[in-house]
């Protein structure tokens, strides 16, 4: 028998929390393998008033200029295609729209949202061809400071912010051929990878 396989199983039946944080961890993991598709909670309830007329798709998985882009949210409408990122971090931000990196109050540093939602963007549209597109990050509990606090909106914001889009620009085909889309790359992971 291999010898990993003897040290857990010593451990296993000589501390039985072992066992515990052991089951815990493959719950814990299972858990996300098997939760794919749904929003963050913050995102969820952002959403919530919006009309019939909006559907949203939850983690697209597309590959982009460097890589693959993971998308949140993207909500279509018959007034446009709307990518939606969250930043799911509390508490101070410090940065600037040109900055590659932003600043956590704790010092640890997060990719510039701003930069990754037009990644993003610009997936979707080299995937999905040209329609009018729209993006949104939102956050819920962050303060951002510097030049890109009004790029970032609060949650709160979200629902009046996307119905300042009120002008049609997508008919019924144009949407079925987009939803249809967006349904074959949701809760792809990596390994299919467009």
């Amino acid at each position: 028998m291999n010898t990993y396989l003897l040290q857990i199983k010593h451990w296993v039946t000589t501390y039985p929390w072992f066992t515990l944080i052991l089951m815990t961890g493959v719950f814990i993991l299972l858990k996300k393998l098997f939760s794919k598709s749904q929003p963050p909670p913050l995102v969820t309830n952002a959403f919530k008033g919006l009309g019939n007329e909006y559907k949203i798709f939850n983690d697209i998985c597309l590959k982009g200029e460097r890589g693959m882009n993971e998308i949140d949210t993207v909500i279509t409408s018959p007034y446009g295609v709307f990518v939606v990122s969250q930043i799911e971090v509390a508490g101070k931000i410090e940065g600037n729209v040109n900055d590659r990196e932003w600043t956590l109050k704790s010092g640890e540093t997060i990719y510039n949202p701003l930069w990754r939602i037009r990644s993003h963007t610009n997936a979707l549209e080299a995937y999905l061809g040209p329609f009018p597109y729209g993006s949104f990050v939102l956050t819920g509990n962050a303060n951002i400071q510097g030049d890109a606090k009004w790029k970032v909106i609060s949650n709160r914001e979200f629902i009046k912010k996307i119905r300042e889009h009120s002008e049609v620009k997508l008919n019924d085909k144009q949407l079925e051929y987009i939803e249809s889309s967006l349904k074959e790359r949701q809760g792809k992971g990596r390994e299919n990878f467009v």
